[in-house]
C-alpha cells in the first residue's frame, strides 16, 4: 500500500474528498483497490443496518438512499488510517498541574532556598 499523491495535497483527513479518491483509484494496485472496494461495501452496509435499526419501519430504498449520503465519513477516516497514517498521529495528553500543588512546591522551593 503505497501513496499515489504528494505529502503535501493530505495534510488532514478532512483534505481527503471523493474526488481525491477517485484520483487516487486511477493509479491504484489491485489490492488497494480490492481493500477499498471491501471497506466502501463494509462502510456503506454498516451505516444501512444503523438506519434500519434506528427506523425499523423505512423502507429499503429510503435505507440506501441515506446509507449512500451517510457512509463516507467513516469510510474515508478508514481510507485515511490505511493509506495516511501519520495523519492520526497520538498526541499526548495534557496532564495539568493542580494550582495548589504548584503553590506548595513553590513555597518548598522558597524555604529550601532560605535555608
Amino acid at each position: 500500500m503505497k501513496k499515489h499523491f504528494s505529502d503535501s495535497e493530505v495534510t488532514k483527513v478532512t483534505d481527503i474528498n471523493m474526488n481525491y479518491i477517485q484520483k487516487f483509484i486511477e493509479t491504484a494496485s489491485e489490492a488497494d483497490i480490492a481493500w477499498i472496494e471491501a471497506t466502501f461495501n463494509k462502510c456503506r452496509a454498516d451505516v444501512a443496518a444503523r438506519i434500519q435499526s434506528d427506523c425499523p419501519n423505512m423502507d429499503a430504498r429510503e435505507v440506501a438512499k441515506r446509507a449512500d449520503r451517510q457512509y463516507f465519513g467513516t469510510f474515508r477516516s478508514k481510507f485515511a488510517r490505511e493509506f495516511y497514517p501519520e495523519l492520526f498521529v497520538v498526541k499526548k495528553p495534557c496532564v495539568k498541574e493542580s494550582s495548589l500543588m504548584v503553590a506548595i512546591k513553590e513555597r518548598r522551593a522558597a524555604l529550601n532556598a532560605a535555608t
